[in-house]
């Protein structure tokens, strides 16, 4: 697939994955809030996003897990209902000009248009740190990279930009390299789709997805969105990155 990658969202990030020495480095603006409201695990496949996130959710006493969109719930039906009214302008221009969006991504559509309001309503005085494990930039960077190309081009993707720059106030970006990441997507249980690709075409799957990555991360950045740090799962274990990132917020993680 082709993605129309911004050279400069590649060269930003590219210095912030330099070498291990720089891993938890920090890109974009400090946030004032203290703690974050709101944090992203994020990282292609294999990275052990799902790892450290359930590490945290576990043992911290600050952490609150994300909720997840579930179309199929009852109690969900009201807000996909009221979002799908709202986005059917835009699944009408988009289907006429290019193709119709698939299920998952109208959840995405759905999810990026009103659900940080959900996420606010979860944090508590006790836990009020949210931690996303597939997120809003998830969902961003594979609808930019992969979606329909028009929608980069909508009013609805600038005021969703806009949205989650307001959002998010740290972002925990977990990298490894290549052929870590193949390993590792080819060993675990969970079903993926470079299981069977080869290792070229694995390799550019990915490097199409992290440049999908890079471009969202810089444009959120530059809203004076979230802060984004670094840490290479290959070098650092995921309890020694989950109490890295618990101590951004001051708090020591329970063994």
């Amino acid at each position: 697939m082709t993605l129309r990658s911004g050279g400069r969202a590649v060269r930003i990030l590219a210095a912030a994955r330099g070498p291990a020495e720089a891993s938890g480095q920090a890109l974009g603006p400090a946030r004032i809030h203290s703690p974050p409201r709101t944090v992203e695990i994020a990282g292609l496949a294999g990275a052990g996003k799902s790892t450290v996130a359930a590490l945290l959710c576990d043992r911290s006493a600050r952490v609150t897990p994300a909720a997840r969109l579930r179309m199929d719930r009852p109690r969900h039906a009201s807000y996909c209902a009221l979002r799908a009214v709202r986005l059917l302008p835009l699944l009408a221009r988009t289907w006429a000009a290019e193709r119709a969006f698939t299920r998952d991504e109208v959840k995405w559509l759905l999810y990026l248009s009103g659900w940080d309001r959900v996420l606010d309503r979860q944090r508590t005085r006790e836990r009020p740190v949210v931690v996303l494990d597939q997120g809003p930039l998830f969902y961003l960077a594979t609808l930019g990279g992969f979606g329909p190309s028009t929608l980069r081009e909508s009013t609805w993707w600038e005021a969703t930009l806009d949205r989650w720059a307001s959002t998010l106030d740290l972002v925990f970006w977990l990298e490894a390299p290549e052929e870590v990441l193949i390993s590792r997507i080819r060993d675990r249980g969970k079903p993926h789709p470079l299981k069977q690709a080869s290792r070229g075409d694995a390799r550019g799957f990915l490097a199409a997805y992290r440049s999908s990555y890079d471009r969202v991360m810089i444009e959120l950045v530059d809203r004076g969105g979230p802060e984004v740090r670094r840490f290479d799962t290959s070098r650092e274990t995921p309890v020694g990155i989950a109490t890295a990132i618990a101590s951004s917020w001051g708090e020591r993680l329970e063994a």
